[in-house]
């Protein structure tokens, strides 16, 4: 393998390791954020009573529960070893 070639290959290590924490910390976030409108969506729930605030509670459960395993998969490809 030439010296370019070598270089080549470090570099889109390097790329592609970044572009993956990125896409964690993104997806992290996205956990945090719908976690933090559900509990938002609650309270407004438990003041008004309103079944859209319950709703929209819901579904934001849902998206932070679904982004977590999401979240939980991408970390788990991380530890397997790279054919």
């Amino acid at each position: 393998m030439s010296r370019l070639a070598g270089a080549t290959s470090l570099w889109q290590r390097m790329v592609a390791m970044r572009l993956i924490t990125a896409h964690k910390i993104l997806i992290a976030s996205a956990v945090a954020f719908f976690a933090f409108f559900a509990v938002f969506e609650l309270r407004a729930f438990a003041a008004t009573g309103s079944a859209g605030a319950l709703a929209s509670a819901a579904l934001g459960l849902a998206a932070a529960v679904g982004f977590g395993v999401y979240l939980r998969t991408v970390f788990a490809r991380g530890r397997e070893p790279r054919v």
